[in-house]
């Protein structure tokens, strides 16, 4: 009996080691390849410009808003296809007004966000849902774009694309297949995912490290 709970023993520890050995490389690999993210000429590059007399003014974006605070910081987009005001105030999503009409824009239904995906792709593109989280999305940076409408762009690549429900802002878009560092990405936050995924679970969170724990320190020591 004492034989077999060695042997139990000695593979439990091996699995559980090269599942430490894999969270430790995919740490080291995120170091060098981060998440997907747009710059701000890539933003720049796919917008349209805008004439002079096409929008409210920004007083009027502000009021429009429904915050008595001043945001931190006010952009006019072309992105969706309509010129829009973006506030940002810090906390929560960012507020976007029509910069035609002057009305804030509450949602952004699945239409626009066809409409944003085809104007940033400059191809077709479908639909394919709107997601919370993905391997591709796990970035703190987007969590105020959520949930994020899931597209894919006919372009030969079936590149994604990922716009925000809130503004119709183009969020992220992989690297196609082909990159290297696309390959990578995935397979970084593997491991890590399972840890938030718990988390997400205190209670078997809590169980696992406080409760757990002690228990396998006395088996090591026995």
């Amino acid at each position: 009996m004492k034989r077999y709970l060695y042997l139990a023993h000695r593979w439990l520890g091996i699995a559980l080691g090269l599942f430490v050995l894999a969270w430790i490389v995919s740490g080291v690999v995120m170091l060098f390849v981060g998440y997907p993210k747009l710059t701000p000429a890539e933003h720049l590059s796919r917008l349209q410009p805008l004439s002079a007399d096409c929008c409210i003014a920004p007083g009027a974006a502000l009021a429009a808003s429904g915050d008595p605070r001043t945001p931190l910081s006010l952009r006019l987009t072309g992105a969706g296809g309509s010129p829009r005001y973006l506030l940002d105030y810090g906390d929560g999503p960012l507020l976007a007004v029509d910069a035609r009409s002057g009305k804030r824009i509450q949602h952004i239904g699945a239409a626009e966000a066809l409409a944003s995906a085809r104007q940033f792709a400059g191809a077709e593109v479908r639909l394919l849902d709107r997601v919370e989280e993905d391997a591709w999305t796990r970035n703190h940076a987007l969590a105020r774009e959520r949930p994020l409408y899931r597209l894919q762009a006919d372009d030969g690549e079936g590149r994604l694309l990922y716009v925000s429900s809130h503004t119709g802002w183009w969020c992220a878009t992989p690297r196609p297949m082909s990159d290297p560092g696309t390959c990578l990405a995935p397979g970084c936050t593997g491991s890590t995912h399972c840890v938030k995924s718990c988390r997400r679970r205190s209670g078997r969170w809590h169980w696992s490290t406080v409760r757990c724990s002690p228990r396998c320190w006395r088996c090591w020591a026995c």
